[in-house]
């Protein structure tokens, strides 16, 4: 028997960037011009940069496409610097594309779409100015033929998860959260529903896609969609009205199963204070506890800091919280112990993994095809990889908090060129060259992703 070493790497609460969990900060069009000035946005953002792991663009249609063609990720400079910024901060992007106008401060869908002879009605919007905003009708074939023309459009410019990390594959109906589509009959509503989701099933395969959980359409085809791996996209958190009890318990019910991607009930958080006062919240910190409590009931992988208002309220009055969901929400992968044993040729490892967040990897879902696996390598001194053993029979997106994960492995050095190598354990992705794409929750990781393990020494090999 060789020598026996074994490590227990230190757990870290440092804040992690991954993949589908996180602070999410929101460009909003429900106020004002559809995307703010860049530089001004992140200049007053510096204070909460730190924190943001995903930039959500939840913007109509017409911003996105004023002109037939005219796309905002071509040929609005503005857009392009707001998203490229967030891009070169490490903050990944998300998406909703709404193309009902209520509450909103222009009309959603664009006015070509009209001109092209697409049925509609025209709305007061709500949003305190004396003015009407023409809507489609979701059924009409013009509408439709237009919305799948951008939509695929969309998805094969953003079908990038390195760059994209959700997409709302929904947009219709009040604030593109499928409600308050009562004109339509149930049969309108079955099919509305499935030639919206599978219009964005077409243009995406490799980027998370969510759905309004508890909207307009029938709980049965919402579930069936679930039941196919979606992530749940639900609003209300904090809210004592419409977000009781019993509505956390459907979410707790499809766990884990279904990834809750959540989202605040109050934003505007200074402005309207009211709001969240009117609830019974005597002051904003009750409030924002509640807005945690619920996160962490329904084991949400992402939460929003929202507009810029409510970022900095977050973070300048409560950033125990700011830092507490850091610290605990989403999942928070680590190795708690390694141990292996060399003997000749050959190394044995033992690794036990353990997730410290309240929710989970959704790597099980058809976008991802559990493409985040573990990994052993032997690394050079530049950090180079001389060798890799992946192991595809091990699935992170099923460990939940709580269990302990322990597996077994061999790793074979026949081959090897002769040299000493530091033995690595990293989360990688194997749709992306089987880097490291899962920054571990322990203090000793490199910057590369890799922890390293011991110092494995490799001789000349018999000729």
């Amino acid at each position: 028997m060789g020598e026996s070493i074994a490590l227990q790497p230190r757990a870290s609460r440092k804040l992690l960037h991954n993949p589908g969990t996180g602070w999410v900060m929101y460009i909003d069009h429900f106020d004002g011009d559809p995307f703010p000035e860049a530089e001004a946005f992140w200049r007053e953002l510096e204070p909460v940069i730190p924190y943001i792991s995903i930039l959500y663009l939840r913007v109509s249609w017409s911003d996105m496409e004023p002109s037939p063609g005219r796309y905002a990720w071509i040929y609005d400079e503005n857009f392009k610097a707001l998203t490229h910024r967030a891009l070169a901060r490490g903050i990944r992007l998300a998406f909703r594309i709404f193309t009902d106008g209520q509450n909103a401060s222009a009309q959603a869908t664009p006015e070509f779409v009209r001109e092209a002879g697409a049925l509609g009605y025209e709305i007061n919007p709500g949003n305190g100015v004396r003015q009407t905003f023409w809507t489609p009708v979701v059924t009409d074939p013009v509408f439709r033929r237009c919305l799948e023309s951008f939509v695929l459009a969309f998805g094969a410019y953003y079908d990038r998860p390195v760059y994209v990390d959700y997409v709302d594959a929904g947009g219709l109906g009040w604030w593109g959260e499928m409600h308050n589509m009562d004109y339509l009959t149930p049969a309108e509503k079955e099919d509305t529903f499935d030639w919206i989701t599978g219009l964005y099933q077409r243009a995406f395969h490799h980027v998370l896609l969510g759905v309004q959980y508890g909207c307009a359409f029938s709980m049965a085809q919402q579930d069936a969609l679930l039941d196919r791996g979606w992530v749940i996209r639900r609003d209300s958190f904090g809210s004592p009205q419409w977000f009781d009890e019993g509505e956390r318990a459907v979410l707790r019910a499809r766990w884990p199963r279904n990834p809750v991607f959540a989202e605040n009930c109050y934003h505007h958080l200074v402005t309207r204070a009211g709001w969240w006062q009117g609830d019974g919240f005597a002051t904003l910190r009750d409030c924002l506890t509640a807005v945690l409590d619920h996160a962490r009931d329904c084991h949400a992988n992402t939460l929003d800091l929202r507009v810029t208002q409510d970022a900095l309220a977050w973070v300048r009055e409560c950033p125990d919280l700011v830092e507490d969901f850091g610290e605990e929400g989403g999942y928070r992968l680590r190795p708690a112990s390694v141990r292996y044993v060399r003997e000749t040729d050959t190394i044995f490892t033992e690794t036990s993994w353990v997730n410290d967040g309240w929710g989970r990897l959704p790597a099980d879902n058809p976008f991802w095809r559990e493409k985040y696996r573990p990994a052993y390598a032997l690394l050079r001194e530049d950090g180079s990889v001389a060798a890799q053993w992946v192991q595809r029979w091990i699935a992170p997106s099923g460990w939940v908090k709580g269990e302990t994960y322990t597996y077994q492995s061999r790793l074979s050095l026949q081959g090897m060129a002769p040299g000493t190598y530091t033995l690595g354990l990293a989360l990688v992705d194997t749709e992306a060259g089987c880097v490291p794409g899962i920054a571990l929750a322990v203090e000793d990781a490199g910057p590369d992703g890799w922890l390293p393990v011991g110092r494995v020494d490799v001789d000349s090999q018999p000729g």
